[in-house]
This record gives C-alpha cells, structure tokens and sequence, in this order.
C-alpha cells in the first residue's frame, strides 16, 4: 500500500474513528472524576554518606576479600528495593496510629541514629520484625513478611528524585489524601533505607570478620600439621647446609665422571680410525696409542731386520732370484702376523674401554641418585621453612584486619543520613491535565488502530487499489452512483462529468479492442445488482458518439432490463433467433435504433424455457459472428456470473469480457470465484470498472465538471441510477 492508500482508508473511516475515540474519552473523564481528589505532598531528604571502610583496599587485593558496598547511583536505584521497601513497610506500619512528637521531638525521632529505641519497641510491640538494638541504634532487623504483605508496595509509590546531578541528596516526594500520611510515608521510606543501609553495613564487617576468623582458624591448624618447631626448624636449618655441601660434592663427582666418559669415547674413535692402517717400518707404527705386546715387540724387529735384508739383496740379486723371492714371501707372512696380533691387542684394548666405560655410567648413574635424593631432601626442608614463614605472617596481617574490624564496627553509619525530616505537606497539583492529554493521545491511536482493524476485516471491494490488490487485473474507471432509468448520457450534458467519465471508459476499452482486432465484448458481474446494464449501455452509447458503428446485445434471458433502459419493445429479439423463429442472416429484422444513428439495440426477446440450451447452440455462434462483420464493436450484457451459467457459455464466444464491480457490496471472494471461473473456460478480461463508487474517490473528474460548468454558469446536473 502507498501513503494516500492509508490517507484514503482513514477518510473512508473517519466516523469509526470519531466513535471510539469519543468513547474512550469518555470513558476516562469519568474515571478521572471518580479517582481525582485532593492530595498533599510531603519531601524527606536523604544524605548519601561515603561507605567507611574496614579494610584498605591494598589489603583486600593482597589477602582477596570481598567488602560489600554500592556506588553512588546504585545507592539511588536501592531506594526501591523490596529490601527497603520491606525495612521501610516496618517503620510505617510501628509508627502508624502512634505518637512521634511535636516539632523538634519528631524531628529528633526520625533524624536521631541513637535514639531508636522507641521506635525498635513499637516494632517488637506490634510483632512486625525481629529487631536487635546496641547503644541506642537498631543494628538487626528481620521483618515480618505476612505482616507488611502489600505495604511495601504502598511505599513503593513514594518518588525518589535528585534536587541537582552534584549534590549528595536525595528527595523523597509522597502523596496522600492526608497529610500526615504523605509525611509518615516520606519519613518511614527515609527511615528505613538508613535502617537497612546500616544493618547492611554492620553485617558487611561482621561477615568480613567471620572469614578472616575463618582463615586464621585454617592457618593455625596448617601450622599444626606442619608440626614443626622452632628448635626443630633450627636443626633443619644446619641439615640443610650440610645437604648442601653433599649436593656440591656430589655434583663434583659427577662433572669428573662425565669427562671420563667423554675420553672413553675418543679413545674408542682413535682405535677405530687406526683399524685398517698398513704396516710400513719406517713409518709411524700404530702402536703410538698404546698398543703394545711382546708379540708385537719381537715382529716387529724380525719384520725390519728382513725388510733391511731384503732392500740389500735387491742390489745384488736379480728379482727372480730364488731366495730374494723365499724373503720376500716371510716379510710378507710376518707382516700379515703382525696385523693379525695388531687386531687382536686393538680388540682388547676396546673391550677394556667398554668395561671400564660401563663402570663409569654406574657410577654417574649411582650419584645421580644420591644428588635427587639430597635435593629432595633440600626441597622439602626450603618448602617447609617457607610455608611456616607464610603462615607467620598471614597470621600477623589477619591478625591486624581482625583488630581493625573491631574498631570500624561502631564507626559504620550505612550509606544513607536523614537529612530534613518531612514535618508538613502542601496541596498537590491536579494530574488530570496531563493525564488527559496523555490518554487523548492513546485514544487517537486506538481509533486509527480500531479503523484499520474493521477496514482489514471488512471483505467489500471498496476502491481501486482493492481491485488491484485481490483480483489482480486493472480498473478502467470508477463511476458514481447513477440515477434514473435510461442511459443518461444519451440525453446527458456532453460536459456532465459523468458523461466525461463514460467517455474516457469507452475510449480505453475502445483502445484494447483496437489492439488486438477485437470486436465483441461481454459486460458481466459476479453478483445480482451491481449496475452492469447500465454501464454497458452507457459505454455502448459513448462509443457511438464517437463514430463507431455499435450494437448492443441483451443476452440476460432470464431477467432483460435492456428495452427498458432505451424503453423499447421486446417483443422479437435474441431468444427469437436463437429458437429459430427468426434467422440468423434476418437479424436486420429484430435489431432497433436508437435517437444514435449508429446505435442499435437487439433486445433479449421473449423469456425461453432453457436460455442456457439457447446460447450454447450453433444459432448462437452464427449470431455472434454476424454481428461481429456488421458492427466495429458488440456489446453482450449478460446475467451474474455465480448466479447462472449463462455467462460462461458467452464468455466462450466473445473477444472478451469487462467485469463490472459495486463498491461496498460486491464480496472480494465472490470476485475471485467469478475470475477463475470466466478464465477455467478460458474467457479473456479486459479489465474491471467500479460502480457505485462515493463522488470524492472520483472527485479528480469534478474537476472537469467545475470547470465547465463554472464557465458556462449552468448548474451541477443530478447523477442517475440505473436499474441491474
């Protein structure tokens, strides 16, 4: 929906929305006259005191606990809490109907913190609270619940205000129809928040001290579990530097160990590298890293001494001499026999390392067990001399809070000083100008939320746009109520309005004719009295004043209206053709004309028995067609569509069809019934036109209407009915 849719629905219902809102207002006016009465206003005020506190903040972090306490706004929003709704139902209810005092004895009652022994008697005298009193001041109070049941809400009206953003006050306003029950509801609020905040901050402290009581009792009992001594803790002191010593000792064995293995390890290289080395006797012998044996001692002189006698002989034999051969072959048979013994003492010098290499990592492994054995032993005593010394002083500082709690116990105020007592009460101002304005307000809102609620519920096509919305094909026009008998245009005013108005319909539908070469159409309706005769008579004389040659065609041969609207005779007409009394190619015979000359009307004829055999016949067809070469358009008024069946066997025949709708009556759902069933036979729809529609919704055609008649100086001609 568009804005001017809302605009329009707000018109159309204007009188709904008048009624409710009448209504409504009434209703409250008598309401206000029923409740107004005279009130007095009274304020206390309350002071916001800083929360004392009992332990330093550096403290709290340190030892992490938890202080109650509100911040400034809290302290506000406190004030109406059931807590001290229910402290405050307390007061009210053990000071009503009792005396306080005149002047500055009342003043002291409420205001003085140390003087609240009357009022925790009045209490305990009327059972409204267990109540509990020191020095003067109540430092316990536990109401009774089934006693103040609704009084807390009663308080609860009392209004809490700030006087300025910085100020450190609080206005405590209540309204009565007495005033001294808008003075005991002030000060009972007051009294009871510095009441309650009090006991508040008493239990604070208490409760921070049970906990550091608490802790104290849980340090104490560590301590005894610990189960050492002072004289016990000096002797593990001296155990403990003398399991130092060990440590160090011991770390030192292990340092030395590990540097042994690490030589173990080189030599182990070392022998491996010289495993495959040949012998030269000149040379370096392998046995520089160590091996030796006898054997080796005594091969290697004969293997130099032969080497030397060989080398000799070479200068004096030739080299196949026999003998220089035999020597070669014994230098090369001892050379073997020395890497033979060379491996063998290699093998068990490595073997030697392996053993001693074990013993080793026995060792290191033994002395890594005595050293975390002796750091053990070190650990627990460090973990034992600590957590004595941590108990020590946690003791010290619980033991310093608990001594300051005791002192700040008679220093706690709460949060809240009865600043000004209220001691007398002025007239309230009336609310009903307010009130009304406000509820004027809501009413309007009622009245347009009532009007959308009956237009939502109200299932008539109404406008265009309804077309538009549920029957989805588009609205060629919309025309007034009508009167009269006869198509007024055709004795109208040509500058009629209304005349305008057939004249613009009858040119669109002229249009979608010419569009698609169509020349026959049907005007229907889905319901009884809708005026669809006379809009296709009206439309059938605008096209014909334009110069189109136009037939009209009665085709409701149950009921005809048409020879009645061009007050014609019936007694021949379509039902004559149809029973064959008259032939088809003879139509000339039965059709009339009109004061148009290009006008003619061909009546429905006498009533038949069976009209719907009739139009399904082939005379029917033959009609149609012949009409259809003769005329540039033909128009067919046809009965209601959910009524009879006649109109969808026509709808078969014609080009197409132009559905007529009556504002305020015609049922959106009968519509769509009527729409599905013209296309289930597929009968196309040119487009629909809404009758009977009010004069402002097609006030834009006045406009026109003015215009002329303002320059011609005539008068508004009167709109005619037409019959269905």
């Amino acid at each position: 929906m568009e804005i001017r849719d809302y605009f329009t629905i707000l018109r159309r219902r204007w009188a709904t929305i008048t009624v409710v809102f009448v209504c409504l207002m009434g209703i409250f006016t008598v309401y206000l006259g029923a409740k107004e009465k005279a009130t007095f206003t009274a304020t206390s005020k309350l002071g916001v005191l800083r929360e004392s506190r009992a332990v330093s903040d550096a403290d709290r972090e340190i030892l992490r606990i938890n202080q109650g306490g509100y911040s400034y706004y809290t302290r506000e929003a406190l004030l109406k809490s059931k807590h001290v709704l229910d402290t405050a139902a307390v007061v009210y209810l053990a000071v009503k109907g009792g005396e306080t005092g005149n002047g500055g004895d009342m003043r002291a009652f409420w205001r003085d913190s140390f003087k609240e022994d009357a009022l925790a008697g009045l209490i305990r005298s009327k059972g409204l609270a267990e109540v509990e009193t020191r020095q003067g001041r109540i430092i316990s109070l536990d109401p009774n619940r089934e006693k103040i049941e609704g009084i807390s809400s009663l308080l609860g009206s009392v209004r809490v205000s700030k006087p300025e953003e910085r100020a450190q006050l609080i206005n405590l306003t209540a309204q009565s129809v007495t005033e001294p029950e808008a003075m005991l509801l002030a000060n009972a609020l007051a009294k009871g928040a510095v009441i309650y905040s009090r006991v508040e901050a008493l239990n604070s402290v208490r409760k921070m001290g049970e906990e550091v009581e608490a802790r104290m009792k849980d340090l104490a009992t560590a301590k005894r579990k610990l189960n050492v001594d002072h004289t016990t803790l000096a002797n593990e002191e001296k155990v403990q530097t003398r399991l130092q010593a060990d440590i160090a000792r011991l770390e030192g064995k292990l340092s030395d160990n590990r540097n042994r293995l690490e030589e173990i390890d080189l030599r182990r290289k070392s022998l491996l590298a010289h495993e495959h080395f040949a012998f030269t006797p000149l040379a370096s012998a392998p046995d520089d890293e160590g091996l030796t044996s006898p054997i080796l001692e005594e091969l290697r002189g004969d293997i130099i001494a032969l080497d030397v006698s060989t080398k000799t002989k070479t200068f004096v034999w030739r080299e196949q001499n026999p003998q220089l051969q035999r020597m070669r072959e014994q230098l090369a048979e001892l050379e073997e026999q020395y890497n033979k013994e060379l491996d063998r003492v290699r093998s068990v010098e490595l073997r030697k390392l392996s053993m001693e290499e074990r013993q080793v990592e026995n060792h290191l492994a033994q002395l890594t067990r005595d050293l975390d054995e002796k750091s053990a032993q070190v650990e627990r005593v460090t973990k034992t001399v600590s957590k004595l010394g941590q108990i020590e002083g946690d003791l010290g500082r619980y033991g310093e809070i608990q001594r300051q709690l005791n002192l700040q116990i008679p220093r706690q105020r709460g949060y809240y000083a009865l600043e000004d007592v209220a001691d007398g009460g002025s007239p309230a101002a009336p609310q009903w100008p307010r009130s009304i304005g406000l509820f004027a307000l809501v009413s309007l809102i009622l009245s347009i939320a009532g009007a959308f609620l009956v237009e939502y519920s109200d299932t008539n096509l109404r406008t265009d746009y309804d077309i538009r919305r549920y029957i989805n094909i588009p609205c060629i026009s919309l025309f007034e109520e009508v009167k009269g008998g006869s198509p007024f245009i055709l004795r109208g005013s040509p500058k009629d309005p209304a005349s305008e108005n057939f004249n613009m319909a009858a040119s669109i539908v002229r249009t979608y004719l010419t569009e698609r070469n169509f020349k026959t159409l049907a005007v229907c309706s889905a319901i009884p009295k809708e005026g669809k005769t006379t809009i296709a008579s009206n439309v059938a004389v605008a096209m014909a004043r334009k110069g189109l040659r136009v037939a009209i065609v009665d085709a409701d041969l149950r009921i005809p209206q048409i020879h009645e609207m061009f007050s014609i005779s019936n007694a021949r007409g379509l039902s004559s053709i149809l029973k064959g009394d008259i032939k088809v190619d003879q139509v000339d015979e039965v059709l009339i004309k009109t004061e148009l000359e290009t006008l003619v009307v061909l009546p429905s004829g006498p009533v038949p028995e069976g009209p719907n055999m009739l139009l399904e016949s082939q005379n029917m067809v033959d009609l149609v067609n012949a009409l259809r070469a003769k005329f540039d358009v033909v128009l067919f008024d046809t009965p209601p569509i959910t009524s009879v069946g006649d109109t969808l066997t026509l709808a078969r025949l014609v080009d197409t069809n132009l559905l007529v709708v009556k504002a305020g009556l015609s049922d959106r759902r009968s519509v769509v019934w009527a729409k599905q069933m013209l296309s289930s036979v597929r009968g196309e729809i040119c487009g629909a036109v809404l009758n009977f529609v009010r004069r402002r919704q097609v006030s834009a055609y006045y406009y026109y209407y003015s215009y002329y008649h303002s320059s011609s100086g005539s008068r508004k001609s009167k709109s005619l009915r037409g019959k269905d």
